[in-house]
């Protein structure tokens, strides 16, 4: 399958950017590639086509002339029929008036872009059709191909997925990302117990299905850049969770109660949404494998009262986060786990002694906090410190102490306007391991 592997490198490129001819290329059971251009003869020796993939379309004129013509050589009857990876991906600039007849039946239904052999194709395991400017998706498309494991439509201007989406019960992987989605079939998600990852950021989507409880399976969930207003509670029962991503949203409800039923969640994106220190309930404590939370550009005022007690990265900046309150339960839960801590663009001043139990930090980021004009001496506590971000604030003095965090390699002081002068000692000394030093400004 190593194969499989550097296919999708080669798919990932951005057709845009290309500059090579249009080639459609096959690869053969055994490992053997052959193109149209250079092998086209030896084709009918081969009857069993694994992968088919269609590269650089957007520069041909009507790349459906070059597919009928591999259609009707007696040399290669089999190619599209026997593909098991079908990538189709940027052919927007199809001429619709060459492809399809004026008042034709597809041209109403919109699927002039999509190719009638493909619905022939019943192995096919994975299907690509990003960058096609599609505006909707015929449902005898996964009728036919009912053994999609990998369905990837990205890119694309689909504002609805037809129901029969829900009979792809071998659905691993479904990316429907930067599309115009504003709904999604309500039993949508009915038969797709194996999926694993589901991407559908960058749409309009108001609300998820209550169906989507029925991945057992799911391990990852981008649903960033929508419309929804809320924490999609049904999420909560897929157990196999590892990472959520809800940014970019208008979330302003409370996270619910039900998220500490996620035993294996690791990471939570919440960024860039309508959330306060309110809304994060006790119950989030229990999420005991959670290591990454991102809250930043909230409404937070406060520093969050509850957090995972693993927790290994945090970041709070853009919120009008004060001084922080070392009585809260979050500082207890702090453990030597920390290594990552983000407060930029806040408004504290200092930073409370009770931070210096997190004596593993290795990254800590204080830039752009105008309120802070004296050096935080709990600082000086972070003996593993490798990279101190405190860039743009209003710092006069930096401390000679701060030469004894040896394992220092970036300091940044960048527009630091008030700062006086930079100890000797600082460069002179036991800071041998520091490579970037920033003054600029």
């Amino acid at each position: 399958m190593e194969q499989a592997n550097d296919l999708d490198c080669l798919l990932a490129a951005d057709p845009k950017q290309q500059t090579l001819q249009p080639q459609v290329c096959v690869e053969q059971n055994d490992g053997d590639t052959i193109s149209n251009e250079q092998d086209g003869h030896k084709m009918s020796n081969r009857s069993q086509v694994k992968f088919l993939w269609l590269d650089n379309w957007n520069q041909l004129r009507n790349p459906m002339e070059l597919l009928a013509d591999l259609q009707k050589n007696d040399h290669a009857p089999t190619i599209p029929l026997a593909s098991h990876l079908l990538d189709i991906s940027s052919m927007g600039n199809v001429d619709q008036q060459q492809t399809i007849p004026q008042g034709s039946d597809e041209e109403d239904e919109g699927e002039w872009n999509i190719p009638d052999w493909i619905q022939q194709c019943e192995q096919a395991v994975e299907l690509k059709l990003k960058w096609n400017g599609l505006k909707s998706v015929p449902g005898w498309l996964f009728q036919s191909l009912c053994k999609l494991e990998v369905v990837e439509l990205a890119h694309n201007e689909l504002e609805c997925l037809p129901t029969e989406f829900e009979q792809l019960s071998n659905l691993t992987r479904l990316v429907c990302s930067h599309n115009r989605l504003t709904t999604l079939p309500s039993t949508i998600f009915a038969s797709m117990t194996r999926l694993k990852f589901l991407h559908l950021d960058h749409n309009h989507l108001v609300t998820i299905p209550k169906t989507v409880n029925v991945l057992s399976n799911l391990e990852i969930v981008n649903l960033a850049n929508n419309k929804l207003d809320r924490f999609p509670l049904d999420l909560c029962s897929c157990y196999n969770l590892e990472t959520i991503s809800l940014s970019h949203n208008r979330i302003h409800f409370n996270i619910p109660r039900e998220l500490s039923m996620l035993t294996r969640l690791e990471t939570l994106f919440l960024q860039d949404n309508l959330l306060s220190e309110t809304n994060i309930l006790p119950q989030i404590g229990e999420c005991k494998k959670l290591k990454y939370i991102d809250l930043s550009n909230n409404k937070f005022c406060e520093f969050p009262a509850y957090l995972p007690p693993n927790i290994n990265s945090l970041n709070c900046g853009g919120n009008k986060i004060g001084n922080l309150n070392p009585q809260i339960p979050s500082f207890k839960a702090f453990s030597a786990n920390l290594s990552g801590l983000e407060l930029s663009s806040t408004f504290i001043s200092t930073l409370p002694d009770a931070l210096s139990v997190c004596s593993h930090l290795l990254f800590v980021n204080l830039s752009h906090c105008k309120n802070i004009t004296i050096f935080p001496q709990v600082i000086l506590k972070w003996k593993k410190l490798l990279s101190l971000n405190l860039s743009h604030t209003e710092i006069k003095i930096i401390p000679n102490e701060l030469s004894s965090l040896v394992t220092l390699r970036v300091l940044n002081l960048e527009q630091c306007q008030n700062l006086q002068s930079i100890p000797g000692k600082l460069i002179a000394t036991n800071m041998t391991k520091l490579e970037q030093l920033n003054l600029r400004g």
